[in-house]
């Protein structure tokens, strides 16, 4: 295997899969946008913050739903609890990945990813935060009982892999009938990470890396919502990148 060390060409991978998922949805009528640090990279860089080594897209529930059923694997292959058993996949959200990659992460480094983007789903929210709260809560405990070590870690997973079922099939539940709010309860990182459901009813365009990718329509608020004054940058001891990994080619 040859490791890539290069983060530009991390990220022209990762944009590969992008284009890749972005042409897939385009043709199957399912609406996505850019989410978290590379919405932030549309809007203030017009491509990848400079030192960012993901990228990041969601979807309401109902298009992650059919995307999760309907999606074809080929050179890139989607992953998720839904379409793999758990101890063949140990995320509550879906990842697109490069099959002529390997990525392995420095928290889990014995279970074999290719280089990816990440793929959130929006739940719909009848109570707001009070139904963010349960679900966020629920799913951290599952996280736990999985990366639990030793004994006491194979218990816990035989125990969180029943519970587990449980909860996804309430996380899956469509509440869109009267939900006044969307949340990504899936990201280890996601407290507060409640918007309306208005900011995402409608798309348009920005451009990322020379190509146009679909934005929520009230992307400002989504940015200010979660990082303020996003325009701003970090200091400088905090430019680098967010995720730990070693990503080869096979």
């Amino acid at each position: 295997m040859e490791q890539i060390t290069d983060l530009k060409e991390i990220q022209r991978i990762q944009l590969e899969i992008l284009k890749e998922f972005d042409k897939y949805c385009e043709a199957n009528h399912l609406k996505y946008f850019l989410a978290y640090g590379t919405l932030l990279g549309a809007v203030r860089d017009k491509g990848f913050i400079p030192w960012d080594n993901d990228i990041d897209v969601c979807m309401l529930r109902d298009d992650y739903n059919k995307l999760i059923k309907k999606y074809k694997d080929g050179r890139f292959k989607l992953m998720s609890v839904e379409r793999l058993k758990r101890n063949e996949y140990t995320y509550a959200h879906a990842k697109l990945t490069d099959t002529q990659t390997i990525l392995l992460e420095s928290f889990q480094p014995d279970y074999e990813l290719g280089v990816y983007i990440d793929v959130f789903p929006l739940e719909y929210l009848k109570d707001g935060g009070k139904d963010y709260n349960i679900l966020l809560k629920r799913y951290n405990r599952i996280n736990y009982l999985e990366t639990a070590k030793g004994i006491k870690g194979k218990i816990l997973k035989i125990i969180g892999r029943k519970t587990l079922s449980r909860i996804y099939r309430m996380m899956h539940l469509n509440r869109k009938k009267n939900s006044r709010c969307v949340g990504n309860c899936c990201a280890t990182n996601a407290s507060g990470d409640i918007y309306n459901i208005d900011w995402f009813e409608k798309t348009k365009k920005k451009i990322f890396e020379g190509y146009e990718f679909l934005v929520p329509i009230e992307y400002k608020r989504v940015l200010e919502r979660r990082y303020g004054n996003y325009m701003e940058l970090p200091p400088k001891d905090e430019r680098k990148p967010q995720h730990d990994f070693k990503a080869y080619y096979k």
